[in-house]
Formats: C-alpha cells, structure tokens, sequence
C-alpha cells in the first residue's frame, strides 16, 4: 500500500521572542508542551523571520518568497491598497491540488482594505476560515465579543486563544480521516496584552515579575497557546495519527520591547536586529532521525513553504517562482541546504512607531550586515562572536562590509525590490514588471501644484524656480487643501539664525501657519494650524501644533528645502523634512490632528523679512523623504547637517585620544574603588555584581527632594580636555533622566568641594542655580526623545542632540563617550554621534578650559541605575 500523506499542523505566534520559549532558555515563562514538542522534534537555533513586522512574513509563508518580490514589505493598514493576489499559488492551494482538507484558525492580515475584499483568505486555497478577522486587528480584541470579527457568535468573556484551540482540535476530528493542513494562527502575544485573570495572577505572584520583562500577561498568554499545543497533541495520539503528523512551531517576529525584553538579541519587532527577526522555530516530523536535537543552521519563514510541499510530494508549477529552500534534508542529515545567504528588505517611508528604521540586511555565515536606507550607514556584526550585535565592525573589516553590501543590493535587484518605499502588492511575473494586484500600472509620480512668485522675482532657488527676497500672497483653492498632502518650498536666511533674533515667517494664512522662532539658544520650526485642521490645543493655545522641531541653528546665505505632510488617515504621523532629512516632533508638541477640507480658498503670505523664498509647491499625497531627496540631489543640493546632530545619525571615534595611558580607569570589581566616589543626595551607592549602583528613594515624587535626585562626583580632577568613558544600564529606560557633569567648578574657579562652595545634597536648584559652573549634558531622558546639553549657573541649554538610549534593548548596558577639546563636544553611544556642539565661547559664558570635575547625575525617577565601568583619557597634543 502507497504511505499515506502526512498531515501538516502549523501553529503560528504572533509577536512571540525568540528567547520567551523554555526550550530556548526562558525560566520565567512555562512552556511544558512546546518544550515537550522541541524533545520529540527538532528546534532551530538560528531560524528567522521574513521581516520584522507581521503581514509580510505571511506573506511569504504563503508563497514561499521574499516579501520584497510579493510587494508587501510592511504590514497591511485597514484600507491597504496592497493585498495578497489571488494569481498566487499559495501553499494552501498547492496542498488542496494534492487533495488535502486545509483550514485557517486564526489571524490571516494579507487582505489590505477589508471593504474590499480583494485578498481573503478563502481565495488562497483554504476550505474553511474560521474565526479569523473581516475588519482590522488594531490593538486587538481577546476577550468575546470579539471587534475584529463581530460575525463569530461566542458567549460574553470568552477567550480567544481558547476558542482557537478548541476550533483547531474539531478541525483535526473532523479530517481525520484525509491528509488535511491546518494553519492555527494566534493573535497572541500582540498588543494590547490581555489573558485571563486567574493565569496573570499566577505569573504574578512568580519571582522577577516585571512589566518589561519576565512579563505576567504575555507569560499567561503564551500558556494558552501551548495549551492549545497540549490539546492537539493529545488529540492527535486519541485519533492515532500522530504518528502521521507533522507539527510545526513558528513567530511571525521578534518581541515587542515595550512589553517584554529579547534579551541577550538586540532590539525587537520593527528592527532589523536579531531581537526583531530572529524567532522560535521547531518542527516535529514523525521518524526523523534527529528528535532532541538543535540546528544552527540559518533558516527563515519562506523555506516552509517548500518544506510542505515536499513532504507532500507537491511539484511546483514551471512558472512558480519559489525563494525558499526545503529544509527536509536538515530534519533528517540527509543533506545541507545550497544557499549561503538569507537577506531582508523592510523598506519604510517613515520610522515604525516601535523604532524600526528604513533598512535591508543580508546574513552569509557566520557576519550580518544592516544596511540603513534613510542614512547610507552600514553596520556589520559577526554574530558567532557577538549575538547582542554590539560592536560594529564595518570600519574594521571594510572589505567585508562593502562585499555584503554589493551583494545586498544585487539580490534586492534580482527579486525588484523597491526602496524606500514600499512597494505595491503584485501578481506573480518578471520582477521588471511592477503591476498591482488588481493589474493596475502603479500610479504616476504626483505632480504639484505650483504657487510662484510675480514676475519680480529677483533670484533663482537651487532647483530653478523663482524665489524673492521679499514675501508674496497666493490663493489655494479650498478643493486642493485636502486630507493628505505635501507642502514644499526652499528658503534662505539673510543672516544666522541661533540665539535670539526675530521670528521670521516661512508661511502665513488662515490654514497654516510656518514660523522659525529663533528661541535663547536654538531655532525652533513651529507649524500651528488654522482653519483647515481639527485637534485640541496646548492650554491657552487657539490653534493645535501640527509641528515643532528644534535645531542648532541655520545659516545665513544657504538655501533650504522645508516640506512637511499631513494624511488624516495616519494622522499621528505628520512629519517635516528639511532637505530630505525627516525631523522629530519635539515633545510636547507632537499633536495628531487632523486635516479636513477648507470650506473656502485659503489666502497664503509666503515669505518675509529677512528670507528667500521660492516657489510653494502643494501636492494631494504625502510624497515620501526619498522623493524631496531627489529633489535635493537633482538640484544638486548638499544636505543640511545641524551642529546637533540631532536627526542624522552618524559615527563618531576621536583620533586624538592616548588610549593606552587612561587618567582613571574602574570597572568596579573591587568595593573598594567605591572611596574614589562621592554621593551627594539619593538613597545610596553600592557596587553590586561588578557594577556601581546608584537608587533613589522610591517612595519620593517630589521633584525638588534631595531624596530623589544624586549627584555621584568623582573625586579625581580631570582635565580640561579629555574622553570620559563609561557604560550604563537604567532599570526602566522609560522612565528617568541621566545627565553627567563635566568641567565644573564655582563660578569663581574654586574647588567644588571647598569652602567658599556651599555643601550639595541633591537638591536639583543647587547644581542649576547655585554657585556652580560647568557643561551639563542629559544623555539620557527617559520618553523626552532629546539628549540636551547646557552650560553654566542659570541652566542655558546650548545644544540639541537625540537620545540613543531609551531606545536600545532593555537590560544591555549601553556605552557612553563625552568628548571634549576646547569648545568641540561630542557626545555618542556606542559610537553614534547623539549630540555635537563647537563652543564659541560668546553665549552663557567662555569656553571651559580649565580642570574641573566630573559627575555622575541621576533626577528624579530614575530610582536604579548600574554603571559597568569608568574610564577616562587624555587627548594627544595637537600638531603644531
């Protein structure tokens, strides 16, 4: 008799870690029927994700290729043009054509607009869709009645993840008797977390709860799904055909980090570091001669798909174009895959809300490469060495670098990959031929409409248009200030604008208003709204912020390229670009309000005293960075780089520095290195572990309490020219602000620790206002988004800079470096520039260059925060 056709169960996590498992080390999490699982099959070590995001990986699971050659290369909104085309042979159809049963249970997020219903699961080769969504997942919905799926009929407070279980397990009764290819799809772990409260309570009640990581909710969600792995299990040995039956277990990404830590991967879903992509796999195939075993060899979502169908004996169509690679040969030792390379493309027109950035990455052997689409910035890590990815070796082995990223982009234009965009979803065909799903050629390019100056314009823009130094009105027609837009223009200042000045005005009407405020240290780009918008105010506000971004400063005599977007159907993402470079809101000013039509022609001063300006053109969609970035290179235009390095990020390693003859150095395995130290304030200091400990009073909220902030000084004297060194790791990187003083001493020059200076004990007025002087530097802020450096008594914030460390992985210690020669400030972490400031000496003071003493300072809600080590160098003399 011919060997009956095995079953295929496939069981999908959404947003489930690599490292959550207990079979992968996890010792908070219980796991027993997947560990089980992983005992009796095979669990790979090195498999991966198609992208870091979830609509793209099911993509590829369906049809076994590259989400960069299907066109969904993000994950799919609720009125998504992109969408899964039914000219796919998926791997539903391929096994139903071999006569499977096939069904979905659970979360399918490939249709895009779900009014429209182009891309269902039902048209991709399932026969039954059960309880899967027909409107969109949003922050999901776990508890019945279910929003996502209002048709299912379920008793009030039923819990989703049990109803896909028991669903699953009928399914399997009711195909016992045919081969049959169940994909059980959770929507668990996604945000927002919710399980049932009897199984938070006793995760809870567990040692090392927390809610970042060793998480309650998401430990009780995760036991319902290998409840569920429990119950097919069992039902499949009561039905007797397990034996016939393979079972497999996957992610669709890596962990959200707001909710759990991917500790020891870096970063997490929407990034293309190994926390992102990297995540649990293991297949359980009766008879392989490998039960029990690991396999480290790199493997990722599209190889499934092969994998299926060969277990099936399924052919591939002569036109099927399948990326993937068969991993049947790993199972059993009978052979190693052809391949050496697995690659990723996550184009994006903004940064994911998470913190993932525009980037494709390639991985061949044992070193990965991320490439960073908005920046040009490569990083390469050798991940046998160093699977946190913390140290970047693209300068260090540049050959290495450069050779991955030609093949990067050799392989991105095998598949037609789009960059930086992503691209629409298309129908099977030559990569040359980008069509939509629905045979529609993509849209042309968006032309604008262009609102000129009069014929007495006096000068040219970079782009040729006409510009005035004076200012001119236009007329817009209210059908033209529509939803979704862009606004774009050039402007040159007449003069430097830093520090105080005049408000110079970009725009002006009843719609929109363009200011550049020049502020005591800094320039701050402010759009307020008019008419045109709806939004609540800023107290004592008319008018809701669209924008505000704050810079160093701007030149005089240099032309600038402003365009912002707005898109009501995103509304949280209107963004500014200046010459292509997307800015940060500056908090508090990040308002989602939201366009509506005008509902009468909008009268629009463009320009003033004091600026160029040229032509405003207003397109009808958000255009993207990477086209206002065509636009500067066709004009032949150099970015804008700010001082403050606060939006471009870049590497920085000084030259300069006697690296080999450090003036102080501790890494705090010894306690008695604690009586170089002196605490000023806070609750105590300690070294735990091999690493200085600083906490506050927990229980102090006031924020001017001695109790609540500290001041940890070094009592060494430092130069006036030097690299401080050190690493930190705060308990919550959501919560606190750091800062280190450098270069202080009174305001007179004495000895901080001398008479006529007054004792310190925290309290924060007598370090901004008291009788010290120094640079004070926040180089981590805890939600602010900003790293901020200041100078002297009176607190002048001097410089604008981003903070890189909120958002790295929680519980890695990140490494801090302060540079300081003369008046050139440079501050990074892990080598990324994060703030730089050149000190000329004519605001809040002269430049420092005297000794002066160092600080460690913790404000208030900080509460804990470890330090792994100290080091300070001296800087090389310079050449004559």
């Amino acid at each position: 008799m011919p060997k009956p056709s095995p079953n295929f169960v496939l069981i999908l996590a959404d947003d489930l870690g690599w490292a959550e498992l207990g079979c992968y080390g996890n010792r908070f999490n219980e796991t027993p029927h997947l560990d089980r699982l992983a005992e009796r099959g095979v669990r790979f070590t090195d498999a991966y994700a198609a992208t870091p995001v979830c609509s793209p990986t099911r993509a590829a699971l369906m049809t076994g290729q590259y989400p960069a050659r299907v066109g969904i290369t993000d994950y799919l909104r609720p009125e998504d043009e992109r969408f899964l085309s039914p000219d796919y042979h998926t791997l539903a159809e391929a096994l139903r054509s071999a006569g499977y049963a096939t069904g979905l249970i659970g979360k399918w997020h490939l249709t895009g607009d779900y009014k429209l219903k182009r891309g269902e699961p039902s048209l991709h080769g399932f026969d039954e869709v059960i309880c899967s969504e027909t409107r969109y997942i949003g922050p999901g919905s776990y508890f019945a009645p279910y929003q996502f799926m209002p048709e299912v009929n379920a008793p009030k407070g039923e819990y989703l993840t049990d109803r896909l279980n028991r669903e699953a397990v009928e399914f399997i009764r009711r195909h016992k008797d045919q081969p049959f290819f169940l994909y059980l799809s959770h929507y668990s772990v996604h945000t927002v977390l919710a399980a049932k409260q009897g199984m938070i309570d006793h995760f809870a009640a567990k040692p090392g709860a927390s809610k970042d990581k060793n998480n309650p909710v998401l430990a009780a969600m995760l036991a319902g799904i290998d409840e569920g792995v429990g119950s097919i299990t069992s039902t499949l040995d009561q039905l007797g055909i397990a034996d016939r039956t393979v079972l497999i277990f996957a992610s669709d990404n890596g962990g959200e980090r707001r909710v759990t830590s991917n500790a020891p991967l870096r970063g997490g879903k929407s990034q293309l570091y190994e926390g992102g992509i990297r995540v649990p796999l293991i297949v359980y195939r009766p008879g392989s001669h490998r039960s029990g075993e690991t396999c480290a060899v790199p493997v990722a979502t599209p190889d499934l798909h092969p994998t299926l169908t060969e277990l099936a004996g399924v052919k591939n169509g002569p036109n099927e174009v399948v990326d993937g690679e068969s991993i049947v040969g790993l199972l059993d030792h009978e052979r190693d895959l052809q391949r050496d390379s697995l690659y990723w493309h996550y184009p994006l027109d903004r940064p994911h809300f998470l913190g993932g950035m525009s980037a494709g990455a390639v991985r061949q052997g044992d070193f990965k490469l991320i490439e960073f689409f908005d920046t040009g910035k490569v990083e390469l890590y050798n991940l046998k060495a160093d699977l946190g990815e913390q140290e970047n070796l693209a300068d260090r082995m540049p050959e290495k670098a450069t050779g991955l990223r030609n093949r990067l982009a050799r392989w991105r234009a095998s598949v037609g990959a789009q960059v930086p965009a992503s691209a629409p979803a298309t129908a099977p065909g030559s990569p040359q031929r980008r069509e939509r799903a629905s045979g529609r050629r993509p849209d042309a390019a968006p032309k604008p409409n262009l609102f000129s100056p009069p014929s007495s314009a006096d000068s040219k823009a970079p782009d040729g248009s006409a510009a005035t130094s004076g200012s001119f009105s236009a007329t817009i027609p209210a059908s033209m200030f529509d939803d979704r837009g862009t606004l774009l223009m050039w402007f040159k200042p007449d003069k430097l604008l830093r520090g105080a000045g005049p408000t110079m005005n970009l725009l002006q009407s009843d719609g929109l208003n363009a200011e550049l405020r020049c502020g005591a240290s800094s320039v701050t780009l402010d759009i307020r709204s008019g008419l045109a918008m709806t939004g609540t105010p800023e107290a004592g506000e008319s008018r809701p912020y669209i924008y505000q971004t704050l810079l160093t400063h701007l030149k005089a005599d240099r032309w600038y390229l402003a365009a912002w977007t707005w898109n009501t159907a995103d509304a949280d993402r209107n963004e500014f670009f200046l010459d292509g470079v997307r800015q940060e809101n500056a908090p508090p000013f990040n308002y989602p309000g939201q366009f509506r039509p005008a509902d009468r022609d909008l009268v629009m001063t463009i320009g003033g005293a004091g600026l160029t300006v040229s032509a405003v053109s207003l397109y009808d969609r958000p255009i993207g960075n990477e086209a206002i970035r065509a636009h500067c290179r066709a004009a032949g235009h150099k970015p804008y780089a700010d001082e403050g390095v606060r939006f471009i990020r870049t590497r920085f390693i000084p030259t300069d520095v006697e690296w080999e003859q450090p003036i102080y150095s501790t890494s705090f395995e010894d306690p008695s290195t604690l009586k170089d130290w002196r605490l000023e304030g806070g609750r105590s200091m300690s070294i735990v572990d091999g690493n200085l400990v600083l906490e506050s009073d927990r229980e102090s909220t006031r924020s001017e309490s001695a109790a609540n902030h500290l001041v940890c000084w070094l009592n060494h004297e430092i130069p006036a020219d030097f690299l401080l060194e050190f690493s930190v790791r705060p308990e919550n990187r959501n919560r606190g602000l750091n800062i280190v003083f450098f270069s202080a001493r009174g305001c007179n020059g004495e000895n901080i620790f001398e008479p006529p200076i007054k004792p310190r004990d925290g309290t924060f007025s007598q370090y901004h206002s008291g009788d010290l002087d120094s640079y004070h530097i926040s180089y981590w802020s805890g939600g602010r988004g900003t790293s901020n450096l200041r100078k002297n008594r009176g607190f002048h914030l001097t410089a604008i800079g981003k903070d890189l460390v909120t958002p790295a992985p929680q519980g890695a210690f990140e490494v801090v470096r302060i540079y300081k020669r003369d008046g050139k400030i440079r501050l990074t972490i892990n080598n990324v520039l994060s703030l730089s400031y050149d000190d000329d000496g004519k605001t809040h003071g002269p430049v420092h260059t005297h000794t002066g003493w160092i600080g460690l300072r913790q404000m208030a809600h900080t509460h804990r925060c470890e330090y792994g080590h100290v080091k300070i160098y001296p800087l090389r003399s310079p050449s004559p």
